[in-house]
């Protein structure tokens, strides 16, 4: 479930209870843009993960790790010999052009403070291969601690989940 507060279009469309199929689009977008969770699943599933075979990206080899999902199988480019992933490829529905590549380019790795763990500082997402989205990000922090009640929906939201349309929302998370 959730709630958009404050303006939600560019003309100022009201905004207040998420819709399932927003909701699952926008799910599937952070799912995307942030590759450990993709890989996350992979480690609790290994079964999930295939091997794709190799490719040379801007001159320098690759593996292909395919993994299975419930929208489109998502490859990631990884480089060979220090094992960052570099690209994500899958595909999603586009109401006007039906099945459309989606690509995401991550560059910029960083280690998040503490931690150990790397992220890409610089992600860009292409559908249809023009660029729709872009992030620079500054600071990473590992399981940081939240107040309780942080995303708690305010007393308005009457929101409701449908699961139909959350899995239409993630098949078609840019639309």
């Amino acid at each position: 479930l959730g709630f958009i507060a404050g303006s939600e279009a560019l003309r100022g469309g009201p905004a207040g209870d998420m819709t399932a199929v927003r909701w699952g689009s926008t799910k599937r977008q952070h799912r995307l843009l942030n590759p450990h969770l993709i890989l996350r699943d992979a480690a609790a599933n290994p079964s999930l993960a295939s091997d794709g075979g190799t490719t040379v990206l801007n001159g320098v080899q690759h593996r292909l790790l395919v993994i299975k999902d419930t929208v489109y199988p998502i490859t990631l480019v990884v480089t060979a010999d220090k094992g960052q992933i570099t690209k994500l490829m899958t595909k999603e529905n586009d109401y006007l052009r039906r099945d459309t590549d989606l690509e995401i380019t991550y560059s910029g790795w960083q280690s998040a403070s503490g931690s150990g763990l790397r992220f890409p500082t610089d992600i860009s997402l292409s559908l249809g291969g023009q660029v729709i989205h872009q992030e620079n990000r500054g600071a990473v922090r590992v399981n940081p601690g939240f107040a309780a009640d942080l995303f708690k929906l305010p007393p308005e939201a009457k929101a409701v989940y449908n699961a139909q349309d959350a899995a239409r929302g993630e098949k078609s998370a840019q639309f």
